[in-house]
């Protein structure tokens, strides 16, 4: 008890001592722009903020465009593939220097301010839709007139004759892209999210969408059909200059399930995948779904497979928005419903493993015999990989008031196995993992699905991507 005291203890003490840093650091920060700004030393700004930029893949000097990006790392590896391109030089911008950017000159919430919005998109909407003459909106107008002084020297340096971003909910990019169109610099918003396939998740990106425009983009490019109507509906610019685009990182996969040669599953023995998703979703009213009990479900029959079938392999894939949290989120709930079914602790059952890597989606998946999942992107992956999958849509989900609200892939359970009750879980595993066989009219219909909501299937995704740059660039 006495060690679990000091540990705390120490715990705190180590928390307030980082707040303090970052006290300490936003302060020095804040006091060496304004000063700069007041006398109008930008040149000295712009040689300090290069700093806070570097260059992704390799240092293309002899590039013809120079791209700035703006939120590097929620592009899941579509820059890295563009970067390949001998035309394009793309640059991250650390988010942490437009943070404190912003923070120069608007007031940064505190962690309870965020908690405590009431508005229908948070923090972030308040800021969003600004009223007029508000302190915030004076804010925001000093910092767009210091934007105005600054960015023009900042790109300079860098060579910078375009930026990309993937979404409009950052209030830490939104002066600043708006401000680099006034300065002449287009920008491109490369639509990250693209499952808006449900009602209630089609809705609600409607109304934020209204909330966070008009859009300064040149052009918004998105990922499927469904995407782009949400733009249209929201009327934030355009129609014209949305533009559909597909998913560039599908580009290799779908070449890897197109060949004869597609790589055989490598794993030891027979593998089975779980992917996560989020525990629940958002009816149409804000109120909340909870879906959690399915992939609990999943996490039991993989306990009672597994001490019974040491020759089978358990993966459990985890999304890093997954694993925020207590108890290292999502997985904590996971370890204590295995450890419950299976009745000993989880370091004792060698076969079930954890998977957090980033990146590692579609390799396990080529690695996977069964894949079983829900709500993701992932399941139509597998699904043209020709893989066996499990949706557990067990019926105390299905029959829920309003299940149609939120539950993704209800019209397509021909092309999948859908259990009952948990324990046709385990048995649809076992039945599988014997006939892994998915007909051929049953892959052309999933190829279909592929193509609607997440790419296209003749691989062009990063070529349609690079030519709408090109076109933002004329």
């Amino acid at each position: 008890m006495l060690a679990i005291g000091i540990d705390t203890r120490l715990i705190k003490k180590t928390i307030l001592l980082n707040d303090l840093i970052t006290i300490m650091k936003k302060f020095v920060f804040r006091a060496f722009f304004i000063l700069c700004h007041r006398l109008g030393l930008y040149s000295i700004l712009a040689d300090v903020s290069v700093r806070f930029v570097k260059p992704i893949g390799r240092n293309n000097h002899q590039a013809k465009h120079t791209i700035l990006v703006t939120d590097y790392e929620r592009f899941r590896g579509d820059v890295d593939i563009f970067s390949r391109h001998p035309d394009f030089q793309f640059l991250s911008i650390s988010p942490t220097f437009l943070l404190y950017l912003l923070a120069v000159f608007v007031r940064e919430p505190i962690q309870q301010e965020w908690i405590d919005s009431t508005h229908f998109f948070g923090v972030r909407g308040e800021f969003a839709a600004e009223r007029p003459g508000s302190k915030i909106a004076k804010q925001r107008e000093v910092y767009r007139i210091f934007l105005e002084r600054f960015l023009p020297e900042f790109f300079r340096r860098l060579s910078v004759n375009m930026i990309v971003n993937s979404d409009a909910r950052y209030r830490r990019e939104a002066d600043f892209i708006r401000v680099a169109t006034q300065v002449g610099v287009p920008q491109v918003c490369y639509y990250r999210e693209a499952l808006y396939i449900v009602p209630a998740h089609f809705k609600h990106a409607v109304d934020r969408h209204r909330i966070l425009g008009p859009f300064y983009s040149r052009f918004i490019a998105v990922q499927n059909a469904v995407a782009r109507k949400t733009f249209v509906d929201a009327e934030i610019c355009p129609p014209e200059n949305i533009i559909i685009r597909g998913c560039p990182r599908m580009d290799d996969f779908i070449g890897k399930v197109n060949s004869r040669e597609m790589k055989e599953c490598s794993s030891k023995g027979k593998q089975v995948t779980f992917f996560s998703c989020p525990r629940g979703a958002q009816l149409k009213d804000l109120s909340y779904f909870s879906f959690f009990e399915a992939s609990l479900a999943v996490m039991r029959a993989f306990a009672r497979l597994a001490v019974v079938h040491p020759d089978i392999h358990f993966v459990i894939k985890m999304k890093d928005m997954h694993l925020k949290g207590p108890n290292n989120g999502q997985m904590g709930s996971y370890i204590s419903e295995i450890e419950k079914s299976a009745q000993q602790p989880i370091n004792r059952i060698s076969n079930i493993e954890f998977c957090t890597e980033r990146m590692a989606a579609q390799e396990t998946i080529l690695n996977s015999h069964v894949v079983c999942g829900m709500q993701s992107t992932t399941i139509l992956e597998a699904a043209i990989a020709g893989k066996p999958i499990i949706l557990p849509h067990i019926k105390e989900i299905r029959e829920k008031e309003r299940v149609e609200e939120v539950l993704m892939f209800r019209e397509y359970y021909h092309l999948f196995d859908i259990p009952d009750v948990d324990i046709d879980i385990d048995t649809l595993i076992l039945a599988r993992l014997e006939n892994p066989v998915v007909t051929e009219s049953v892959m052309n219909e999933r190829r279909k699905v592929f193509e609607e909501f997440v790419s296209p299937f003749t691989g062009d995704a990063t070529a349609r991507s690079l030519e709408i740059f090109r076109k933002a660039l004329q």
